[in-house]
């Protein structure tokens, strides 16, 4: 072995695998052996006249290699000047030093900033070795280039729609400020209307045209009076009763209610979770919220559908409310209501919880406060509420309510990777959203798992088509193209055993309606390290 290859042990499997398009700028005698060489691989390119960087510039060559000495272009101050130019400092540049000049052109070419440089006695294979290395590595840089630019791009539009989001939120804080003022303000009118009209009904004969008057004022008065309450409820400033409670309870109190306020054509499931944490909430406004929900649901589902009402502890961690407006870590109840509806677009939702914005149409009685009345509620009671939709697939409202305990709100220590349950299985993860892809896979990895990960459900397919064949996959359910249920019932046609779990931000029970089968393994967006780390665990099993 030449003490060239040295620095490229590998160097016989980079020479198999030439970038025949790249476009090699030759300074020096274009006939010299390496420039032959160099021609019978790659585009070949040459200087005229004075000009050198602006040649290069109109060139744009992805390799220079020059010589020394050479007559017409001094190399060293070239490569210098390639180095001090903004637009092409990244350009790589080799250097063949003459044998007369000895060793220090080879110190001139480096401290110039040559990315190699080599004697011109070197081997020809070892020096198209080089000359190979240098463009695979520029290859890599100029993707690695593109790749920030599209990250940046990603980062821009992440920050523009957290912007919106923070912008939506302070509208929505500031309007609730607005309403609970003109609320207080109305009632005190309210007040003057409704005993007035009384007082006229009681002085006037029942049923005559005056005494008939006064009770439409009264209706209407009692009626605004009811609107109010809704605005002081947006706004956070009605009078809450709020009780140490589980909110199982009152969903077993509402049970029948809801059934019978669904109607027939509704079908309504209701799963609980056994050992919920108590909540500290006003349970006669806690009922509205549930029941508010339920009839947005229905009224979505003029020809029928199913509503599901789910329960379950969560814990919000750190990183998880990074991103999120005033969240706060800690211990929560969560109770999530999903619907099989038509679905709501992003503006749809961004605007869902102003007053009086509403999806309902005339005939439905679009013409209250809509959900504002529910955020309200929500977050008067510490809580935060989101919602999950998107067209053609269904809504989940998740509602997050602080535990009633001393450990409320406390910030939650994040599971160190060593304390999470290991394996060595293979894993497909196959998730549209590619940050999903990213952190799922690290947590696994570090767990000791083999990760391949697919952006799509066409991708993994191919993946396993060409061999893959993994102990476990794990899916987002809806997805564009092929979706996480049809991408599994394709795999287990051919592995009928294939452990599968299922993941998604909808809820457990609404997925059941993008075709998931009851049973199936499921663990609901977001979901901390330890979440993905055991529930892997438990669908390998041992």
């Amino acid at each position: 072995m030449t003490a060239g290859s040295l620095l490229y042990p590998d160097y016989w499997s980079v020479v198999s695998s030439p970038t025949p398009s790249a476009t090699i700028l030759i300074i020096g005698d274009v006939r010299s052996r390496h420039s032959l060489a160099l021609g019978s691989r790659y585009h070949l390119a040459t200087l005229a006249g004075d000009g050198a960087i602006e040649q290069i510039r109109t060139i744009q060559p992805d390799l220079v290699v020059a010589s020394l000495p050479t007559p017409d272009v001094d190399a060293i101050r070239l490569c210098a000047a390639i180095r001090c130019d903004a637009e092409l400092r990244g350009l790589p540049v080799l250097v063949i030093a003459s044998s007369a000049g000895g060793p220090e052109d080879i110190v001139r070419a480096f401290e110039a900033g040559a990315d190699d440089c080599v004697d011109e006695s070197i081997d020809s294979g070892v020096f198209m070795a080089r000359v190979a290395a240098l463009l695979k590595r520029r290859v890599n840089e100029l993707a690695l280039a593109s790749r920030h630019q599209e990250l940046e791009g990603r980062v821009a539009h992440l920050e523009a729609e957290l912007h919106a989001v923070h912008k939506n939120a302070h509208q929505v804080e500031a309007i609730g400020r607005l309403a609970g003022g003109v609320a207080h303000n109305f009632n005190n009118l309210l007040t003057v209307v409704l005993v007035s009209s009384e007082l006229l009904m009681n002085d006037l004969p029942e049923g005559s045209p005056e005494w008939i008057h006064a009770r439409d004022t009264n209706d209407a008065a009692v009626r605004a009076a009811g609107l109010t309450n809704q605005l002081l409820a947006f706004s956070r400033r009605q009078m809450l009763r709020p009780v140490s409670l589980g909110l199982n309870g009152i969903l077993s109190d509402l049970e029948t209610v809801l059934t019978e306020t669904l109607g027939e054509g509704i079908e309504l499931k209701v799963v609980p979770e056994e050992g919920l944490p108590s909540v500290y909430v006003d349970p006669s406004q806690m009922r509205r919220v549930v029941l508010d929900l339920a009839i947005h649901a229905r009224d979505g589902m003029p020809h029928g559908g199913k509503v599901m009402i789910e329960t379950r502890r969560v814990v919000l961690t750190e990183a998880y409310v990074a991103d999120r407006v005033s969240v706060q870590p800690g211990v929560y109840v969560l109770l999530a209501i999903s619907d099989t509806g038509p679905g709501m677009d992003v503006d749809t939702q961004l605007r869902l919880f102003e007053p009086f914005f509403t999806t309902k149409n005339a005939a439905q009685g679009g013409s209250d406060l809509g959900l504002s009345t529910v955020y309200g509620i929500v977050k008067q009671s510490g809580g935060y509420i989101w919602v999950y939709s998107e067209r053609g697939r269904g809504t989940t409202f998740k509602i997050y309510l602080p535990e009633a305990s001393p450990s409320r709100a406390r910030p939650v220590a994040v599971t160190n990777a060593a304390q999470l349950p290991r394996g060595q299985a293979s894993v497909l993860l196959v998730d549209d959203e590619a940050g999903v892809r990213s952190v799922a896979g690290r947590v696994l990895e570090g767990c000791g798992y083999h990760v391949v990960t697919a952006g799509s459900g066409e991708e993994a397919l191919a993946r396993c088509l060409e061999g893959l064949a993994p102990d476990l996959v794990i899916t987002d359910v809806v997805m564009p193209g092929i979706n996480g249920n049809q991408l599994v019932a394709r795999l287990r046609a051919q592995r009928s055993d294939l452990r599968v779990l299922f993941t998604s931000g909808f809820s457990a029970e609404a997925v059941v309606q993008h075709g998931v089968a009851p049973g199936e393994h499921f663990l609901s967006k977001p979901f901390t390290p330890s979440d993905l780390a055991h529930k892997v665990r438990e669908v390998l099993g041992n």
